[in-house]
C-alpha cells in the first residue's frame, strides 16, 4: 500500500522515580533504543529502523550514550534490558525506545519479539513476548529498579494486533493497540493515537525520502536539550492531529496521561 495505516501507539512515559544520586555522585544519561523489524513469522516492518535512529541521533545530541540494538529475539530482547538496566547508576537520566509490533490482551501491553509466533491462545502469547508493565517483571518496571532519577520511555508498537488467535480460543487482543497504562504518580505518558484510534505510518503526500511514523516525525525534532518535553509533546500532538485530519477525516489524538508534579519535564 502507498500510505498504509498502523496501529503506532506510541507510549512515550517518563517516570520520575524520586531517587537521588550520592553526593558527589557523577550523574549520566543513557539511551536504550530496540527496533524489530525483521520478524520470523509475523510480517516485516520497515519504519522502525527509521524511527530508531531518528531517536538514537536525537538523544546523542542531548548528550546521551546510546545503545542501539536491532531485531532482537524474546531472549535478546531481555538480556540487552538487562545488560543496560545493570549499567544504570542512581540518579541517571535513562531513555528506552521501542519500535516494532506490539499487542495488548486488554489488560497489559506487550513487546513482541522477532521470534514470536503467528497464532496462540492468550496465555502462548503472553509467554512469548515481553510485558511493559505489570508492576514486578515488565520492562518499565526493571528500568523503575534501575536507580535512575528519570526514566523516559517511547513505545512505538507498530501496527494492528498481529496475531491469529489458536482455534477454539477467544480471540488475542481484545483491544486495538496498546492497553491505557495505569499510570502512578511521577509518570507522564503519551500515547501517538488515542485510545481505538489507528495511528498513521504515512501521508499521501509523503515522498519516498519520508521514512518515519507520523507521529515520530513531528516528535523526534522537539526533543531537545533545555525543551519541555510537556510544550513538545502538546505541539507534535497538535501536527499529528492536524495532518491525520487531512487523511479522508482519519482521526488520530495522540493521548495523554501526566502525574509528573513537576512544572516542567528537561531531559537536559
Amino acid at each position: 500500500m502507498l500510505y498504509p495505516n498502523c496501529t503506532r501507539l506510541v507510549a512515550l512515559a517518563l517516570l520520575v522515580l524520586g531517587l537521588s544520586a550520592p553526593a558527589g555522585a557523577a550523574r549520566e544519561k543513557k539511551a536504550l533504543i530496540i527496533a524489530n523489524a525483521a520478524y520470523e513469522n509475523l510480517p516485516a516492518l520497515v519504519s522502525p529502523t527509521a524511527d530508531a535512529a531518528a531517536y538514537d541521533r536525537a538523544f546523542a545530541a542531548m548528550g546521551f550514550k546510546t545503545t542501539r540494538l536491532t531485531d532482537q529475539t524474546a531472549d535478546g530482547l531481555l538480556d540487552g534490558l538487562e545488560a543496560f538496566a545493570d549499567g544504570v547508576g542512581p540518579g541517571d537520566t535513562v531513555a528506552f525506545v521501542y519500535s516494532g509490533h506490539g499487542w495488548s490482551d486488554g489488560a497489559a501491553s506487550f513487546l513482541i519479539p522477532t521470534d514470536a509466533p503467528t497464532a496462540g491462545s492468550d496465555r502462548k502469547l503472553r509467554r512469548s513476548t515481553v510485558v511493559l508493565r505489570d508492576g514486578q517483571n515488565g520492562v518499565l518496571d526493571i528500568l523503575e529498579e534501575s536507580g535512575a532519577s528519570l526514566v523516559f520511555a517511547g513505545i512505538d508498537a507498530c501496527r494492528d494486533n498481529p496475531f491469529t488467535p489458536a482455534a477454539g480460543t477467544r480471540s488475542a487482543g481484545l483491544s486495538r493497540g496498546l492497553a491505557r497504562l495505569d499510570a502512578p504518580v511521577g509518570t507522564f505518558v503519551v500515547y501517538s493515537a488515542g485510545e481505538g484510534q489507528q495511528a498513521l505510518d504515512r501521508l499521501p503526500g509523503d515522498g519516498p525520502g519520508e521514512k518515519l511514523s507520523v507521529f515520530a516525525r513531528n516528535f523526534v525534532p522537539r526533543l531537545k536539550a533545555g525543551v519541555d518535553l510537556r510544550t513538545a509533546v502538546q505541539q507534535a500532538r497538535f501536527d499529528t492531529a492536524e495532518q491525520a485530519k487531512g487523511f479522508d477525516g482519519h482521526l488520530q489524538h495522540p493521548a495523554v496521561y501526566d502525574q509528573v508534579l513537576k512544572p516542567q519535564i528537561c531531559l537536559a
